[in-house]
């Protein structure tokens, strides 16, 4: 059989063209279809984000819907943490000042 480490630099050459003219054939000939995809990017995978991804992937599954989250976590404000061996779940309302409620 033919192999390459046996061939001259020439030969070598001409089995690569012969290959690349074989994929340029073998492309041209395939149908070519084309499809647009619609996507839709939500910032932030808090409850408003997560809600968001859920709702439109729901009614619309036509769309690419990606979720961009910095944290390792979803979830937002809005997760489960340990506090000294317990594990406790902290709503999405921030303690501060301006919360005059807590």
């Amino acid at each position: 059989g033919f192999h390459a480490c046996y061939a001259s630099k020439g030969e070598r050459q001409l089995v690569k063209m012969l290959v690349l003219l074989t994929l340029l054939t073998l492309k041209a000939a395939a149908p070519i279809t084309v499809r647009e995809e619609r996507v839709v990017g939500i910032v932030g995978s808090g409850v408003a984000g997560a809600a968001t991804a859920h709702f439109l992937r729901e009614s619309r599954p036509d769309l690419r819907v990606i979720v961009f989250e910095r944290d390792a976590v979803i979830g937002g404000r809005a997760r489960t943490v340990d506090l000294a061996g317990r594990r406790v779940d902290l709503g999405a309302t921030a303690i501060s000042t301006l919360n005059h409620y807590l």
